[in-house]
């Protein structure tokens, strides 16, 4: 089944399995539903995942945090819970009915549960081994330029840019390496240059603001940083083309931006062994999504070689009552901490890719999934 472009689900949990209960084919339902109003994909086990976490927070944010459903499907699937009086609305929160406590019971739906680790916070990598560099970064970012729209600029925490630092370090991608960073708003290029691990850093970047700041602070400290203005629909200079033995980027998360991030980036590396890392959350990124990332980069020599679930958390943005999903949640609370979250992807190549370094039109920032726009 299709709606606006989106397959609708197609999951059925196994009538045999002893857990699934008599509300199983209600959930199938709901998300057939869901996934046709919202027009993006949705499976009944993303309904699962709602009602999981629904009985552990009655916060919308924290519920896109635990859920990982796209944000958009949430917004549908809540839709259906309340038409269906198994959710209830009280002020700014969502709880479960009586009826809706009574499915996830009939579903065999148990609560979601965390097992992050509190020191590490889930990323598997110790800040600690950054000494000073850790201070000294905290006190460098808190004079970086305010995040804005015209970009679709979100800012990962302090603890996640210098997490992705160490990430790199323990996998052998920054020490004596030449390193490309196509968009620094997160300023690993800083984070990374004050470690004086890396042989070079060159930063692309569309926004004069962030070049200009990175430039200023490279230059302070005497960093081996360089960042220049760059638009990634534009084709990679070609001096700079398998010059580069690492990469870093944070792509739009619509299909179109990702492949014209992953393709300045992958044409910017030497070629086999060659590496790189860049974030995609589940907010706007279905597992549909994700499939076809990852046959994208198979296709182009470029194997994953480590996925880090809930690897990056970032700074609520000023402009969030802008953006898509804004006016389709039922409920408004402002967003009190941190709730966006991604994962870590790190992707190696087993040969030079052939890729064409040519202009991009697709769309960048909009897709049927985005919601943050």
């Amino acid at each position: 089944m299709t709606a606006g472009g989106a397959e609708v689900s197609g999951y059925r949990p196994s009538s045999t399995g002893s857990r699934w209960g008599e509300g199983t084919e209600l959930i199938v339902e709901i998300a057939q539903r869901a996934a046709q109003q919202a027009g993006v994909f949705l499976t009944a086990r993303d309904v699962e995942r709602l009602l999981a976490a629904l009985q552990v927070t009655t916060n919308i944010w924290e519920l896109a945090q635990r859920s990982t459903v796209p944000l958009l499907g949430i917004c549908s699937v809540l839709r259906e819970l309340i038409d269906r009086n198994y959710v209830e609305v009280q002020g700014e929160r969502l709880r479960l009915t009586e009826m809706g406590e009574q499915l996830c019971r009939r579903a065999g739906i148990v609560p979601v549960r965390s097992v992050r680790c509190p020191s590490c916070h889930g990323r598997g990598v110790d800040i600690g081994v950054l000494g000073e560099v850790r201070d000294e970064f905290l006190k460098i970012s808190a004079d970086r330029p305010s995040a804005i729209r015209d970009y679709d600029q979100a800012y990962l925490v302090e603890e996640a840019s210098l997490a992705r630092v160490a990430f790199l370090l323990g996998k052998g991608d920054l020490e004596e390496r030449d390193v490309l960073i196509i968009g620094d708003d997160d300023l690993i290029s800083l984070a990374a240059g004050l470690t004086r691990a890396p042989r070079r850093i060159l930063v692309l970047e569309v926004d004069e603001r962030i070049v200009g700041f990175i430039r200023r602070v490279a230059d302070r400290y005497g960093l081996p940083v360089e960042a220049r203005v760059y638009n990634v629909c534009d084709p990679l200079p070609e001096e700079l083309c398998h010059e580069f033995d690492t990469f870093v980027c944070d792509p739009s998360e619509s299909f179109g931006g990702l492949t014209a991030f992953l393709t300045r980036c992958l044409l910017g590396l030497r070629g086999a062994g060659a590496a790189g890392v860049f974030g995609l959350s589940r907010h706007e990124a279905s597992l549909r999504k994700w499939r076809d990332v990852q046959r994208w980069l198979l296709e182009r020599e470029a194997v994953v070689t480590d996925i880090v679930a809930e690897f990056g958390q970032y700074h609520n943005w000023p402009y969030y009552r802008e953006m898509r999903a804004w006016p389709l949640l039922p409920v408004h609370p402002v967003p009190e901490r941190p709730w966006y979250q991604s994962c870590l992807y790190r992707v190696e190549l087993l040969d030079r890719p052939h890729l064409e370094n040519v202009p991009f039109s697709a769309e960048i920032f909009m897709d049927e999934e985005a919601a943050t726009f």
